[in-house]
């Protein structure tokens, strides 16, 4: 499943991933500044069974970013793996759009 949309600092993109077994899946892509690691970095914060940040950041002001593998998140319906993973880049008037793909694995 592939959920497309646009993304700005004060505006996280947040994608909901129906699940009928386990219930839905909230993650926040969250644009953030990190001054103590300062290359471009992507970590996740899992705070209950189904809902996720996921920060982005030190994202280029003007330019491309995604994660080189993708990301495990958990389990989704109950029998598969389910992993994440992004591509981010500026539209002609600079605008950050965001594509987020999911993947599921039989476990």
């Amino acid at each position: 499943m592939t959920i497309k949309g646009e993304i700005t600092e004060q505006e996280p993109f947040v994608v909901v991933l129906p699940d009928k077994v386990e219930g839905n899946d909230t993650l926040n892509f969250i644009l953030k500044e990190d001054a103590e690691r300062p290359v471009t970095h992507t970590t996740i914060d899992i705070f209950s069974e189904r809902e996720a940040n996921v920060y982005i950041c030190n994202a280029p002001k003007s330019g491309y970013t995604s994660v080189k593998e993708d990301m495990i998140l958990g389990t989704y319906q109950s029998r598969y793996k389910l992993y994440v993973n992004y591509v981010m880049d500026c539209n002609s008037e600079g605008v950050k759009e965001i594509e987020v793909k999911f993947y599921k694995e039989e476990e």
